[in-house]
């Protein structure tokens, strides 16, 4: 039998040294970052956000947990962030029909003249793209990470954290950092390392599990709130960017949502992503 942590290894190794995902594209589409997988990937400091780049996959990835919003994966977030700006400039070049990593876009209506309107165009236009990542990788090789429960989240902290940073005006990867951090750690609460390292060994054999026969998704999120670790510190606070809809009772004290929640987390079937 092959043996999937292995595979998983080198899976995440076709990246080069800053981190930036080896798949070829034509055009102009940003580099994807290296993906992450818990119990696998690295955790960052949440005072050490800085250095994005647009389009090379600068910047820290890795995870970070928060108060508010469970674990972030800065990678998804990144990259949303760049999807956005990608997005956006082209719909302001007057472009209708264009193609993305997962498929091609076609715009039927007239693109918004006014620049905030567009941006909430592309903003959709890059959560849809996300979307369909998840479910392009779903019993793949990329399977450990397919709706993965801080995916969703993720994505779409990067979506605002793209719209902040392209209404800032500017020069785009300083207002991604100065949006990031802002964001992270005035908003969502973003922990310190050791409380990362912390939530991310708790959650195994709940959530995921890692080891020599590789990493698996027990549990996916298909909805847009984050998921609490029942720590000591989570809050309840919503932020309707981030989920305008999301149920109070979400935020129990325990790893798992409580039954009376209309949408319990997804526990993965007995699949498991093969070698190619």
């Amino acid at each position: 039998m092959a043996n999937r942590y292995l595979e998983v290894e080198r899976h995440l190794a076709k990246t080069s040294s800053n981190g930036t995902a080896s798949v070829a594209m034509s055009g102009s589409l940003p580099s994807r970052r290296r993906c992450c997988a818990l119990g696998l990937s690295g955790i960052v400091e949440p005072n050490a956000l800085g250095g994005h780049r647009y389009g090379t996959g600068g910047g820290p990835t890795g995870y970070v947990y928060t108060a508010t919003s469970g674990l972030i994966d800065l990678g998804h977030l990144r990259d949303m962030a760049d999807m956005v700006k990608y997005i956006d400039d082209t719909l302001a070049g007057g472009t209708t029909a264009f193609s993305l990593y997962e498929g091609k876009v076609g715009v039927t209506a007239a693109i918004p003249a006014e620049p905030a309107t567009r941006l909430e165009l592309a903003a959709a236009i890059a959560y849809v793209e996300s979307w369909a990542h998840e479910l392009a990788t779903w019993d793949t090789i990329e399977d450990f990470s397919s709706f993965s429960p801080e995916d969703i989240p993720s994505n779409i902290c990067g979506v605002e954290v793209g719209k902040r940073a392209i209404s800032m005006g500017g020069v785009f990867d300083g207002a991604v950092d100065a949006a990031l951090d802002h964001l992270l750690n005035r908003e969502l609460g973003a922990r310190p390392a050791s409380d990362t390292k912390a939530v991310i060994a708790k959650v195994e054999n709940d959530w995921y599990t890692a080891g020599l026969r590789g990493v698996r998704v027990l549990r996916r999120n298909f909805a847009a709130w984050g998921w609490p670790a029942g720590m000591p510190y989570d809050a309840g606070q919503s932020l309707p960017w981030l989920s305008p809809a999301r149920p109070p009772e979400r935020w129990s004290a325990c790893s798992s949502p409580p039954p009376s929640s209309p949408s319990p987390p997804h526990r993965a079937g007995p699949r498991r992503a093969t070698a190619p």
